[in-house]
């Protein structure tokens, strides 16, 4: 009894964390559908503009996810904990990775004019500053699972609270 107990933890550790490595083929979809509510949220978008908006950034989003792979995290994490990468191999990672940065703002260079198109001077300006937002959160939280108040969530409550984070009183 005791080793089919043992075989079948085994079972559910080893389905787990070959399910962590796999991406969950929803998950993308997923990402992207929130990460466009929230471009449609910060950049206040008009019915009209998502519309013309959502698949120029889908592209957008498809090129950028391309310039990073699970790979490319996954090499940085055993880095940090191996102390045995040669010169050569950390001089073609850092090329490798400065290869990808490069794409990328190839990337945003080609989708400003796109953009321009659809969103004002100020949606304009805000779009890259949202992005880099959300890759930071998603950067720190991979997962995407919230840990307290968000950005979203604290919004411009500033001007209606009080001194101590009260609301200010009708």
């Amino acid at each position: 009894m005791k080793k089919m107990l043992f075989l079948a933890m085994m079972l559910v550790v080893s389905a787990t964390a070959i399910a962590q490595e796999m991406p969950d083929e929803g998950m993308e979809t997923r990402l992207f559908e929130a990460k466009m509510r929230e471009m449609v949220y910060r950049l206040k978008l008009t019915d009209q503009q998502k519309a013309k908006f959502e698949p120029i950034y889908r592209d957008y989003d498809a090129q950028m996810r391309q310039t990073v792979s699970p790979r490319d995290r996954k090499m940085d994490k055993k880095r940090s904990k191996d102390d045995n990468v040669t010169v050569e191999q950390e001089a073609a990672i850092i090329k490798e990775r400065l290869q990808n940065q490069k794409k990328a703002a190839d990337i945003r260079l080609g989708v400003v004019d796109k953009l321009a198109t659809v969103l004002s001077a100020k949606q304009l300006r805000q779009f890259f500053q949202v992005e880099k937002k959300m890759q930071e959160k998603l950067r720190h939280n991979p997962r995407g699972h919230r840990h307290g108040d968000g950005d979203r969530d604290r919004g411009d409550r500033g001007d209606r609270r009080g001194k101590r984070g009260d609301r200010a009183r009708d």
